[in-house]
C-alpha cells in the first residue's frame, strides 16, 4: 500500500507544481496518494481473487484425487477377488478332471498363464493409479505455481507504480519545473 501512495504522492506533487505551483504541488500530492491509495486497494482485492480462484481449484483438485483414489481401490480389491475366485475354480477343475499330470504339464501351465494374467491386470490398475496420483500431483503443483506467478506480477505492477512516480517527479524536477 505504501508503495502505490508514494508514487503517486511524488508523481501528484511534482506535476502539480509544475501545473499550479506551490498550491497546485500539495493538491497534485494530496490526489496522487488518493490515487495510490485506491491503486493499493484494487491491487489488495486482486490478490485475494487469487488466491481464492487457487483455494478453489486445489479443493477441485483434491476432490477429484480423492474421488479417483476411491475408485482404484475398489478397482484393486474387485480385481483381486475375482483372481482369486478364477484361481481356485481353474483348480477344481483341474482336480475335477484328475487331468493333473506332472509329466506333461499341461494343465499346470495353463494354470501358470491364467494365473500369471489375472496378476497383470492387477498390476496395470495399480498403475493407472499411480500414474492418476502423480498426475494429481502435477496438476497441484501447476496450480500452485500459477497464482504464485500472478501475486509476484501484481506485485511487481505495484513497484512499477512507485519507480513511475519516482521517475516523473524526478523528470520535472530536472525541467526544474516548468512544462
Amino acid at each position: 500500500m505504501a508503495r502505490e501512495i508514494a508514487g503517486g504522492v511524488a508523481s501528484g506533487a511534482t506535476t502539480g507544481a509544475m501545473v499550479g505551483g506551490p498550491v497546485g504541488g500539495i493538491v497534485g500530492g494530496i490526489l496522487g496518494g488518493l490515487s495510490g491509495y485506491f491503486d493499493s486497494k484494487a491491487r489488495k482485492k486482486e490478490e485475494k481473487i487469487i488466491k481464492s480462484i487457487r483455494d478453489y481449484n486445489l479443493a477441485i483438485n483434491k476432490y477429484n484425487r480423492d474421488a479417483a483414489e476411491e475408485t482404484a481401490s475398489y478397482l484393486t480389491t474387485a480385481v483381486n477377488t475375482e483372481a482369486r475366485y478364477k484361481n481356485q475354480l481353474d483348480e477344481m477343475n483341474v482336480y475335477a478332471r484328475g487331468a493333473r499330470d506332472p509329466q506333461s504339464g499341461g494343465d499346470l501351465k495353463q494354470l501358470i498363464a491364467n494365473a500369471t494374467m489375472r496378476q497383470m491386470n492387477n498390476n496395470l490398475v495399480i498403475r493407472d493409479r499411480d500414474i492418476q496420483s502423480a498426475r494429481s500431483e502435477q496438476e497441484r503443483e501447476f496450480i500452485n505455481l500459477k497464482s504464485q506467478a500472478q501475486l509476484a506480477g501484481v506485485d511487481a505492477q505495484a513497484t512499477a507504480s512507485l519507480y513511475s512516480g519516482i521517475a516523473s517527479a524526478g523528470l520535472a524536477l530536472a525541467k526544474g519545473g516548468t512544462t
